[in-house]
């Protein structure tokens, strides 16, 4: 069949098949895509999220200890350090609060919940009264 074929007929046949081709394989590539798009999507939500909002926590507590060693070194700045180190014990805690709301995985749960008890025990007995400490001092 293919031997009684033009020049033009076969030409032109050949480039429909490639065009065919080249659509399929555009296709083909663009569901990847979608696919690596909503695996990554899922990847941010599930561990890049909380691990920001756990960095979050962390930089409230590293800023309840320098913000009480830089009032107690310069008692000109207590008051802003007090009103920033209280700036920063509300967004550690709702960054706590917003991890604690993403968690899935139970042995996760478990830790966290006792990571949140030292925490709050840290700043119940640790920060409050060294702050108090500090403001009565000046």
């Amino acid at each position: 069949m293919g031997r009684h074929w033009t020049i033009k007929t076969a030409l032109a046949a050949g480039m429909g098949f490639l065009s065919a081709m080249l659509l399929l394989l555009g296709l083909l590539g663009l569901w990847s895509l979608a696919g690596s798009n909503a695996e990554l999507r899922a990847m941010y939500a599930q561990r890049l999220l909380p691990m920001q909002q756990l960095a979050e926590v962390m930089a409230a507590l590293d800023r309840s200890r320098s913000g009480i060693a830089t009032a107690i070194l310069d008692p000109g700045a207590i008051q802003s350090e007090m009103a920033a180190l209280e700036q920063a014990r509300q967004q550690g805690d709702r960054a706590w609060s917003a991890y604690l709301g993403s968690i899935e995985d139970d042995a996760e749960r478990a830790l966290a919940t006792r990571f949140g008890q030292h925490y709050q025990q840290l700043w119940q007995q640790g920060v409050v009264p060294a702050m108090e400490a500090v403001n009565a001092f000046n």
